[in-house]
């Protein structure tokens, strides 16, 4: 059984390849799962939020981006 790092790494190529081929809805769920399972992870709501904004989602867009800066480390 994968441990939850190596699972969270493949959500986040699979979420970053279905952005580069601009598979919104696709990448959006990608992203929900690896936020499930890592509340904390910068760059999963970095990727939500990307997404969500492509989507006109503007709210969720908002508050994904938002997360992502407060759980980034080296935000300011």
């Amino acid at each position: 059984k994968p441990n939850a790092q190596k699972i969270i790494q493949v959500y986040l190529r699979l979420g970053y390849i279905y952005l580069s081929r601009k598979s919104w809805e696709d990448a959006k769920e990608v992203f929900e799962k690896a936020v499930e399972q890592k509340y904390n992870c910068s760059v999963a709501w970095q990727g939500l939020g990307i997404s969500s904004l492509h989507l006109e989602k503007y709210n969720e867009a908002e508050e994904a981006l938002n997360l992502s800066n407060i759980y980034n480390p080296l935000s300011e």
